[in-house]
């Protein structure tokens, strides 16, 4: 049996304000921008400048909904999301 290999992409997106994200990637990583405002990831508190990823393995799909949520006190709410994400569904022989 042959795994063909899977086509993805490497998707930055800038959020700036509170929303829900939808995973459906590989690995995602959520990265709070250092003296922006207070911001947690489904209740988990990212301290300045912190980063939280969440990484699968053997090609499973993450199907998590993160819940972004910023409070007050920094530069504003920033934070940058990196995602991987299947462009092709993949097969076997």
């Amino acid at each position: 049996m042959n795994i063909k290999p899977i086509d993805i992409i490497n998707e930055t997106q800038y959020i700036g304000e509170n929303q829900m994200i939808f995973s459906d990637c590989f690995a995602i990583t959520f990265k709070r921008v250092t003296g922006s405002d207070p911001v947690s990831v489904n209740g988990y508190p990212l301290a300045d400048g912190e980063s939280l990823q969440f990484e699968q393995t053997e090609n499973h799909l993450d199907r998590t909904q993160y819940n972004v949520v910023f409070g007050t006190g920094g530069t504003g709410p920033k934070l940058f999301v990196f995602r991987t994400i299947p462009i092709r569904n993949y097969f076997k022989d």
